[in-house]
């Protein structure tokens, strides 16, 4: 062979003379294409993640510019986010509604109830910014559960 193609194709092939050899490094080629596939998919979901991200921040508010937003590859993230996201809410709830109810039984109290519910749904709102997040959270994972599923049927599917 010639020693100018050192570990290229032509080395290849003179190593490899024997057609069980022959079938085997082709079945390592399909492998490697196969892999680098699923590499490239992966790369691309984390690029288009690490768009999301950034999109999302540019449109939050001025406060949450500086709150990190990282996706996580742990499958049921997006549901405990929202269960959190429900746990935030009520406890805003809970802390203002007796303030509501005090102020509703007072006479004279419209602009301190206006004041009040100002500042309830304030509160809500900057919680609804999760939600956001939590719908990327929950786009990620589904995305990436997609992309594994379909990643190992690949894999059986050439094993066999």
């Amino acid at each position: 062979p010639d020693s100018r193609d050192l570990f290229g194709e032509e080395w290849l092939r003179h190593l490899v003379q024997d057609p069980a050899k022959q079938r085997l490094m082709e079945r390592a080629r399909r492998w490697n294409t196969l892999y680098q596939g699923h590499y490239r998919e992966m790369i691309e979901l984390e690029e288009w993640a690490h768009q999301q991200v950034h999109q999302l921040l540019c449109q939050m508010p001025a406060g949450w510019s500086n709150t990190p937003i990282v996706l996580s590859e742990e499958p049921g993230t997006a549901d405990q986010m929202r269960t959190e996201y429900e746990e935030e809410v009520m406890a805003v709830n809970i802390k203002y509604l007796p303030q509501e109810e005090d102020l509703c039984r007072q006479e004279d109290q419209a602009q301190a109830l206006a004041q009040l519910r100002s500042q309830w749904t304030s509160e809500v709102q900057e919680l609804a910014h999760s939600l956001a997040v939590i719908a990327l959270q929950d786009a990620y994972e589904r995305e990436r559960s997609d992309l594994l599923q379909r990643h190992c049927k690949e894999e059986e599917a050439l094993s066999q």
